[in-house]
Parts: C-alpha cells; structure tokens; sequence
C-alpha cells in the first residue's frame, strides 16, 4: 500500500508535497466518522512513506462543502484553486499529523 503512494510526491520550491487526490465518504455514509477514520489511516500511510522519501507536507484540495471537515482534521486553507471555481486549497505539515499520531 505504501508504495502505490510513492508516485504522486512532488517536491514545490524545496518542499515535499504529498497531495490527497479523489478523497471523499458518499453522502448516505457521512456523519459516521468514516471520514476521519480514513484520513487517519492515509495519515499513518503518508508518515510510514515520510521515511523513505522525506515529505513535509501534505495538500488536498477540496470542495468548499468539505473544508470544514478538512480543518477538523488539522489542515489548514492557503488559497482557492486556480482554475476550478468552488475548490479551496488546504495543506498540513508531516510535523502536525506526527504530533496527532502520537
């Protein structure tokens, strides 16, 4: 599972970003805290991967329906999506979610 992850790192001006793509819980399944028990799991995954390719921070980019989830999760908004109207761009630092892990 780890290494399915290895591809989408991508380092931006010296950082190691890791972003979550095509995330989400269907509507019928929200409020049951599927959501964040899968954000927990990709968390543990991205800080196992963290070893070997060295990520310092981890992006999604979000319906604005979702970005109050996404801060309950500890990322934090730093700007909207350039080219997609209604997406918000959040990001959190690996040192967070090891703070969180622990």
């Amino acid at each position: 599972m780890i290494y399915s992850l290895y591809p989408l790192l991508k380092v931006v001006s010296g950082i190691s970003l890791h972003p979550i793509m095509y995330f989400g819980v269907n509507n019928k399944y929200q409020g049951n805290n599927y959501g964040k028990l899968l954000m927990s799991y990709i968390f543990e995954q991205i800080h196992q991967l963290s070893f070997f390719v060295g990520i310092t921070l981890i992006q999604v980019h979000a319906l604005e329906s979702a970005v109050d989830f996404y801060k309950k999760q500890g990322f934090d908004v730093y700007g909207a999506h350039k080219q997609i109207k209604n997406i918000e761009a959040l990001a959190i630092t690996l040192k967070e979610v090891e703070d969180m892990l622990l």
